[in-house]
């Protein structure tokens, strides 16, 4: 499922046009709006594939635990961001390819069950994501300052 998806999100913002235009506002949302883009329309078709990749990651979550509550994915919000940034994102705007976020999930999964196994606090590991988030931030802060 998640290769599915991740291909289908890839082909869809490298090969369309709502993913061009997508990228373009992300890059830099003045110079779309001079460009001619919709900026408006692309922001409700934005929502609209986040939600629907939201309700891909609650039937799939629901199935997965047999329960369903409102803000169960609430716990992975940190996770969520700290992927994100480390596959290449930039929150400030910018471009992102989804090989880097993929690359991001599958090393902070890994590092996740890693820590589970050496049987780590859960808030421990919070912090450490945490701190690795603004490690991260700083250094493309810096990097980009340059």
């Amino acid at each position: 499922m998640l290769l599915a998806v991740a291909g289908g999100v890839a082909v869809l913002l490298q090969r369309t046009s709502l993913g061009v235009n997508l990228m373009l506002i992300g890059t830099n949302a003045k110079a779309a709006v001079f460009a001619g883009i919709r900026s408006a329309r692309m922001v409700i078709y934005s929502y609209m594939l986040t939600g629907f990749l939201a309700a891909i990651a609650g039937i799939l979550l629901s199935g997965r635990t047999n329960a369903a509550k409102a803000d169960f994915g609430g716990s992975y919000l940190l996770q969520a961001v700290l992927i994100a940034v480390l596959g290449g994102t930039n929150p400030a705007g910018g471009k992102g390819r989804v090989q880097g976020v993929l690359l991001a999930l599958v090393a902070l999964m890994l590092l996740s069950s890693g820590f589970q196994m050496i049987r780590v606090s859960n808030h421990l590991i919070d912090f450490i994501w945490g701190a690795f988030l603004v490690v991260v931030i700083a250094i493309n802060y810096l990097r980009r300052a340059k």
